[in-house]
């Protein structure tokens, strides 16, 4: 059975939501087979996450100046976070995760500068998808572990990608475009 958490209506709760509404939904769940969905419509938004078990899920909609704070620990978890908006501010994003199976998917995208990503997996199979348009962007990803998976697109001048991966079988694809700086490192 699935359990599923509603926190769009986060900016209701809070404030009115208005272009320049901050919002901020904490969610902490735990056991198996748990969803949680965010849509933050505002400017400013929060959102502060720690999820352990199995087959959780979390899926996550941010707007200008969003900031992102998870920590997903156990198998087969799934977060996918969009963060964008037409403004020239940036977003950020922190995750960790740590048990096999898991799989994260990031998009960051704005008219501006400056996004920053940092993702930390540790455990086997996992899978890192990260997309950011926007220059000055950075991401930082560090997956431990044997059989992880990684693909990075960064689109904008400026950029900034930063990988360590540790462990065997291990595959990282990299596209930037826009002129930018890449440091890879995989070991066993």
């Amino acid at each position: 059975m699935r359990n599923h958490l509603l926190a769009g209506f986060a900016a209701i709760l809070f404030l009115p939501v208005t272009a320049d509404a901050q919002s901020a939904a904490t969610i902490r769940l735990g056991g198996t087979g748990n969803e949680a969905r965010v849509d933050q419509v505002g400017a400013d938004g929060t959102i502060d996450v720690v999820m352990d078990g199995a087959e959780q899920r979390l899926i996550a909609r941010q707007k200008d100046l969003a900031s992102l704070d998870a920590r997903l620990g156990g198998i087969d978890n799934r977060l996918e976070v969009d963060q964008g908006g037409a403004t020239a501010d940036a977003s950020t994003a922190l995750v960790t995760m740590q048990g096999s199976g898991n799989q994260a998917t990031l998009h960051q995208v704005a008219d501006g500068a400056g996004h920053s990503a940092t993702l930390q997996q540790q455990g086997a199979a996992n899978v890192a998808l990260l997309w950011q348009d926007g220059s000055a962007s950075n991401v930082s990803l560090t997956q431990i572990g044997d059989a992880n998976q990684a693909s990075i697109s960064q689109l904008g001048v400026g950029n900034d990608a930063i990988v360590t991966q540790i462990g065997n079988l291990l595959g990282i694809a990299i596209d930037q475009m826009g002129g930018a700086q890449i440091s890879v490192t995989q070991t066993r």
